[in-house]
């Protein structure tokens, strides 16, 4: 007995596996995802960056609304109207 060491459990039962470890962290980050999206559902027009106007290169006094929000100067996210039902 002198000469024994303590005996540690050899099974693997104890542990997360990878595979578990990249679903609960895939999931934990859909959640988040979810949450900011809900929480902030806009952002900012890709085509004139939260401006609302535009102009041309050629004509630089040229303003007008932008194409593609037609002035409002947001977009909805990926993922805004499904998250929050009142944004259709």
């Amino acid at each position: 007995m002198a000469g024994q060491g303590v005996q540690r459990c050899r099974c693997t039962c104890s542990g997360m596996s990878g595979a578990e470890f990249w679903v609960i962290a895939a999931a934990a980050a859909g959640v988040l995802w979810a949450g900011d999206v809900f929480i902030n559902p806009k952002a900012p027009c890709r085509g004139c960056q939260g401006h609302r106007g535009r102009h041309g290169l050629s004509r630089p006094k040229a303003y007008g609304d932008c194409r593609r929000c037609g002035g409002r100067g947001e977009r909805l996210r990926f993922g805004a109207r499904w998250v929050r039902r009142d944004l259709r």
